[in-house]
């Protein structure tokens, strides 16, 4: 006999589960973090400086990559030891991360890393 997937869930459940609606809003709000990060990329190594621009900075990195879309940025955490904090950027990312090897060709960029935020 052929089964579907759902008839040997609901067969194989010994109590009826209970969904609260602070369940519901649990998950939705998940659900909603992950699509936020979803449409971020971390910037690693990008070079920091006390009075800098960050928005040209940032533009020239997309401008090596041929891209020029709408985003938001900001640097992430505390200014130690000399290190450039991360820069999380916020916009289209597929296409981005696609053109990312590029940077490896620019002299100025060439320490620059891109990667999807994977934070929680």
């Amino acid at each position: 006999e052929l089964k579907t997937y759902s008839s040997v869930v609901m067969s194989g459940q010994q109590q009826k589960a209970s969904v609260t609606s602070s369940d519901i809003l649990s998950v939705v709000k998940k659900v909603v973090e992950e699509e936020d990060r979803s449409r971020n990329i971390m910037m690693f190594g990008l070079a920091e400086e006390g009075n800098e621009d960050l928005s040209e900075k940032v533009n020239e990195v997309m401008l090596v990559l041929d891209e020029k879309p709408k985003m938001e940025f900001s640097r992430l955490g505390k200014s130690k030891d000399g290190r450039p904090r991360p820069v999380k950027v916020t916009l289209n990312v597929a296409q981005i991360l696609s053109k990312s090897r590029r940077l490896g060709g620019s002299e100025k960029f060439k320490s620059v890393f891109l990667s999807a935020d994977r934070s929680f």
